[in-house]
């Protein structure tokens, strides 16, 4: 008779099952009326859409060893500013919740792979900005304006890695390296690239430019529209940083997105008429598109679960399209995920 033998079988990443953290969201911070929880969007993090009778809420499950506690609490701490100002914002963020018998915003539980991270917040309505109404970019350019005004003051009591060189340029470079054994021929040409984007980004002066805290990835799809107010979510890549570089990112998306570069033009008029850019900060905004790029691509080889779409091709469009922005032709082309 042949023994069994046990083997361990560890998780990288699960799907907690929509019923069961309905119910834990229940229990925790006493919703007895819901009525439906959907699992709603998968992306570096898990989004949950919980329905009640009278109210709808958006759950976020961290991603295991994504984010510490510590970078949540800044995140949190950041909303939470952010939405007390909202009556001075023309825009608003979505309000975070806390259980009945406690202050505490942010929860772990065990999932199969380890401690995950959840934070629970009220849905924000809304539908997606429409890029050819004019009104809808001017709305967008004055709310990230703004934001950044209303910021000026916050100071957070949590540490949160700054949007440095090191968190965008020298660290996804390190993240990328291993893939150039598929495709070495441009590697010189890319550590070049990191060193003269690196050297140009460090002329700019926390003291002389525009340095706070910033959105890290305010792009579209991370803001919509209802009543003629706009939504801002997902500060999932917040903190201290350059301002240009949350200016810069809305060119990188229409770029990326097949979006006329008419329309980051309008962007960029609007947000100057609310706010200060020195020249040098409006000549750095090709090379914060490019590195925008750069800690895209290690993002994506960072956080892929499946590492086969990492390949030869995906790398060899994502370098030729940066050869073609170092050139200056900024022309629109629709970005491989």
């Amino acid at each position: 008779m042949s023994q069994s033998h046990y083997f361990p079988i560890n998780t990288t990443y699960s799907i907690i099952d929509p019923a069961t953290i309905a119910h834990y969201v229940a229990d925790k911070f006493k919703l007895i009326s819901i009525k439906e929880c959907l699992f709603w969007c998968q992306g570096i993090n898990d989004t949950y859409k919980i329905i009640c009778e009278h109210e709808e809420y958006m759950l976020r499950v961290y991603r295991h060893k994504w984010r510490s506690n510590e970078d949540i609490r800044y995140e949190m701490e950041a909303l939470s500013f952010i939405h007390n100002k909202a009556p001075k914002l023309p825009g608003y963020v979505a309000e975070i919740l806390s259980a009945p018998d406690s202050k505490e915003t942010v929860y772990e539980i065990e999932a199969a792979e380890g401690k995950r991270y959840l934070v629970l917040t009220k849905w924000l309505k809304g539908c997606p900005i429409d890029v050819n109404n004019d009104a809808h970019i001017a709305l967008y350019a004055t709310t990230l304006s703004r934001l950044h005004n209303e910021t000026i003051r916050f100071n957070s009591t949590h540490q949160r890695i700054e949007l440095s060189v090191e968190t965008l340029l020298t660290s996804p470079y390190q993240k990328i390296k291993p893939y150039f054994s598929i495709i070495p021929n441009y590697q010189p040409w890319f550590s070049e690239l990191i060193e003269k984007l690196t050297t140009r980004y460090q002329t700019l002066d926390k003291n002389e430019h525009n340095f706070g805290f910033c959105h890290g990835d305010y792009q579209l799809s991370n803001s919509h529209v209802y009543k003629e107010k706009l939504s801002v979510f997902d500060f999932d890549c917040s903190g201290e940083g350059f301002r240009i570089y949350d200016v810069a990112t809305f060119k990188w998306y229409c770029l990326t997105n097949n979006i006329d570069l008419s329309i980051w033009e309008s962007f960029l008029n609007y947000y100057l008429q609310a706010q200060k850019i020195t020249q040098l900060e409006l000549n750095m905004i090709n090379d914060i598109v490019m590195i925008r790029q750069i800690w895209t691509i290690g993002l994506h080889c960072e956080t892929a679960l499946a590492k086969g779409w990492l390949s030869e091709s995906y790398f060899k469009f994502q370098f030729d399209l940066l050869k073609q922005w170092q050139n200056q032709d900024f022309t629109s082309k629709q970005f491989i995920y």
